[in-house]
């Protein structure tokens, strides 16, 4: 039992420590300002939003007992696969299709059910913030 907890928490610091590292790295890119973003505005954004999910999942990893639980090690390799395909393809395939993609994997590897409610969510979610990044707030993305 005392195994499981040290891996959810190592997991969860390794993760934290990922999320400062990108944060630390995109705060050197230029951030702009709200009305006319920089090319470090959505890194920064994004970044530290990640780094306080994960520090907030980190100080929940101390403060719960987790149930008996075996890690899932095929869901972390379909997510790391994932993100790894998306990495690769964004660019020719474009944001908005490859996110779509990405999200559509993510949601029915975390338990979506069906796939008619999936699909409208990650297109919805992929189009939608292609949208507001690149006509609302004119942020260029592949």
């Amino acid at each position: 039992m005392s195994f499981r907890i040290n891996v959810t928490r190592g997991i969860s610091l390794l993760i934290f420590a990922v999320c400062v590292i990108y944060l630390l790295k995109a705060c050197q890119l230029h951030f702009g300002t709200f009305h006319k973003p920089g090319v470090g505005f959505l890194p920064v954004l994004s970044g530290a939003a990640a780094a306080l999910l994960s520090l907030y999942h980190l100080v929940q990893s101390f403060r719960e007992e987790f149930a008996d639980q075996a890690v899932n090690w095929r869901k972390i390799g379909v997510f790391g696969l994932s993100l790894t395909v998306y990495a690769l393809v964004v660019d020719a395939v474009g944001y908005a299709v490859a996110t779509a993609g990405l999200l559509l994997v993510l949601i029915k590897l975390f338990g979506g059910a069906g796939w008619l409610r999936p699909v409208i969510v990650a297109v919805l979610a992929a189009y939608g913030s292609f949208f507001i990044f690149s006509e609302l707030l004119a942020v260029p993305l592949p």
